[in-house]
């Protein structure tokens, strides 16, 4: 992956391209030849679609140089208590995922964005959310960077948010404890995005699936 995104920079393939995917799976593409190649495409990229599968966090792509940037989709590293030594307090995940978006967020500077996907893999574990309701995780995270950033006139043209959820459970989970585990999470959501959800722009949906990846 890192020989062929060093290439196709060098080609000059890619210095009128709008519309980029980067898909891998197992390894994921070294950060720097790949912000490379979006400052390449710079002002004639339009859309950007990114998605890595995993076991290891991966870097997301530098935007600062996709001025003209209309659409973004991209995957959060899973949302799990994997922490084998000690049992981390239940926000420790979420705080890890609102560090990652806001480095997503941050890095834009299209004044054009219209639309942004964000798929995420949660593996639901007591430590994920229970016993705790969303407001009481939600008042332990430090949100105040990451919605001065939402709230940034680069988003002012954004009318669509979709974050589509995949829930893992293990054994012995009833249909009632994963509806009601999907409602807590979906809540969460709504809540990190705050500046978005009251602007009405925010939709989350969520289904059961391989959380992990």
């Amino acid at each position: 992956m890192v020989m062929f995104l060093d290439w196709i920079t060098r080609s000059g393939l890619c210095t009128s391209l709008a519309d980029l995917s980067i898909s891998t799976n197992y390894s994921t593409p070294a950060p720097t030849p790949l912000n490379r190649l979006l400052e390449t495409t710079g002002a004639s990229l339009t859309r950007f679609d990114e998605d890595h599968y995993g076991l290891d966090p991966w870097p997301h792509g530098n935007l600062l140089h996709n001025t003209n940037l209309q659409t973004l989709d991209f995957r959060l590293y899973r949302i799990t208590h994997d922490d084998k030594s000690q049992r981390r307090p239940s926000h420790a995940a979420w705080t890890e995922a609102t560090r990652e978006l806001h480095g997503v967020f941050s890095s834009i500077r299209s004044r054009r964005l219209e639309h942004i996907e964000v798929a995420v893999g949660i593996q639901v574990m007591h430590s994920t959310l229970e016993p705790a309701q969303p407001n009481d995780v939600l008042e332990k995270l430090d949100l105040r960077d990451l919605h001065d950033v939402m709230s940034q006139p680069y988003f002012d043209t954004l009318n669509e948010v979709g974050v589509e959820m995949t829930l893992g459970f293990g054994d012995g989970h009833t249909k009632s404890h994963e509806d009601s585990s999907g409602q807590k999470l979906e809540a969460m959501v709504y809540g990190i995005l705050q500046p978005w959800s009251a602007r009405g722009i925010v939709t989350v949906t969520w289904g059961h699936g391989y959380a992990l990846m």
